[in-house]
C-alpha cells in the first residue's frame, strides 16, 4: 500500500496553526501601532488647539494693554507703537507661528470703523508637529475694539 499521499494531508494541520499563529502576531503588532498614532494625532490636536488658544489669549491681552498706553491725541500711531512692541517681545517664542512677526513688523491693518476700531491679519499661519504627523492652520485674524476694550475676535 502507497502511504505517500497521507504525510502531506497529516502535515496540513501543522501548516495551518503556524499560520494563524503567524496572522495573531502580526495583529497584535499592528494593533499596537494603531493605538501609538492613535495617541500620537491626539497629543498634536491637543498641542494645535491650545497654541491657538494661546494666540488668541495674547491678542486680546496686547489690545487690551495698548488701548491703557495709547494717546487720546494721536491714537493710531501710539496704538500701532505699543502693539508692535508686545509682538516684537513675543517674537522667537516657542510657539510655530508667523504671528508676532507678522504684528511687530506691521503687515496688519488698522481702521476705524464708526466708533469701533478694527484690526486685520491676514495670512496667519500656525504649525505643530509631534513625530512623524503635522498639522499646519492657515486663517486670517479680525479683531474689533472700541476705545477701552476687545469686543471680538474672528477667526476666518
Amino acid at each position: 500500500m502507497n502511504r505517500k499521499g497521507h504525510i502531506g494531508t497529516a502535515l496540513m494541520p501543522f501548516l495551518f496553526l503556524v499560520l494563524i499563529v503567524n496572522a495573531l502576531i502580526v495583529m497584535y503588532g499592528f494593533s499596537s501601532e494603531v493605538d501609538k498614532t492613535k495617541a500620537q494625532i491626539r497629543a498634536l490636536i491637543g498641542e494645535s488647539y491650545a497654541g491657538h488658544e494661546n494666540i488668541l489669549n495674547w491678542v486680546n491681552k496686547s489690545v487690551t494693554e495698548s488701548l491703557l498706553v495709547a494717546d487720546k491725541n494721536d491714537f493710531e500711531d501710539s496704538f500701532n507703537l505699543s502693539f508692535k512692541k508686545l509682538a516684537d517681545e513675543k517674537r522667537g517664542s516657542e510657539l510655530n507661528t508667523n504671528m508676532y512677526a507678522k504684528i511687530a513688523l506691521g503687515e496688519y491693518s488698522l481702521f476705524k470703523d464708526g466708533d469701533k476700531y478694527i484690526i486685520n491679519v491676514k495670512d496667519v499661519f500656525e504649525s505643530s508637529n509631534v513625530e512623524y504627523n503635522g498639522v499646519k492652520y492657515s486663517y486670517s485674524l479680525t479683531v474689533l475694539f472700541d476705545d477701552s476694550k476687545v469686543l471680538d475676535i474672528k477667526v476666518d
